[in-house]
């Protein structure tokens, strides 16, 4: 189960991130999503989280309850040690999502090219498992939908990683709107983080900065790494693009 989000595509670090855990075959994945999906809701309540949950809706100082709303959230991902986050980022001063040569200009493609790459470097760690993908409803158009990008991710996966099964599908792949979907919003509050650090945000001093970087210290402290560089550690990953000369 592979659940993405993106940040920052106009910001000179884009980032796409992305949750994900094993789900056994004899066990119903879409049960075990709602088990998910259900504790996360319920600890919103608890601290008032009552709409979407994401990392522009950080709240500042003076609204304690909800920001510890925001780090308890962080703290279940800490503690799900089945579950793992991995993020790549894109400096888009060296590899522009409009790049003239390589998709004439076209962001939409490179954002989907891009995808693309990301999603196959989480698959090809599992071989022979099966990936069910969700990510967060996009602008797609006709043409570049996102079951073009299902189809292109299953063909990279497979010309990638040749002993998997040409007989049957690798891959699914579907948009969910983030409001639907407790998941889609904790991936968006860590792979903002991550896009907020790349991006200079630790120099800021606005009220809100100052609440987000409670919550970038705390990822710190927990994975011991910084989140403005790349890490390695296992269940926090955070991967540099760059090309093959």
């Amino acid at each position: 189960m592979i659940f993405c989000d993106e940040s920052s595509q106009t910001e000179k670090f884009f980032v796409l991130g992305a949750l994900y855990f094993i789900v056994k075959a004899e066990v119903d994945h879409k049960a075990q999503v709602a088990q998910v999906e259900a504790q996360l809701r319920a600890l919103k309540e608890q601290y008032g989280l009552f709409g979407r949950a994401k990392w522009e809706k950080v709240p500042p100082a003076g609204q304690e309850n909800k920001l510890e709303g925001y780090k308890r959230l962080i703290r279940w991902f800490q503690a799900t040690r089945d579950m793992r986050f991995k993020c790549m980022v894109v400096d888009t001063s060296k590899y522009p999502l409009d790049n003239k040569e390589r998709w004439q200009g076209d962001p939409l493609i490179g954002y989907l090219k891009y995808y693309c790459t990301f999603l196959c470097t989480i698959m090809s760690k599992y071989p022979g498992h099966f990936h069910d993908i969700t990510i967060d409803n996009y602008t797609f158009r006709k043409g570049n939908d996102s079951q073009k990008l299902r189809d292109t991710v299953e063909g990279r996966y497979r010309n990638k990683n040749t002993s998997v099964s040409r007989l049957y599908r690798n891959c699914d792949l579907r948009t969910e709107n983030e409001e639907d979907s407790n998941l889609l919003q904790l991936i968006d509050l860590l792979t903002g983080a991550v896009a907020f650090s790349w991006n200079g945000g630790k120099l800021r001093t606005s009220v809100r900065a100052a609440s987000r970087k409670q919550l970038v210290g705390q990822l710190e402290i927990r994975f011991r790494n910084k989140l403005d560089r790349p890490s390695y550690v296992d269940r926090f990953q955070i991967w540099e693009f760059a090309a093959k000369s």
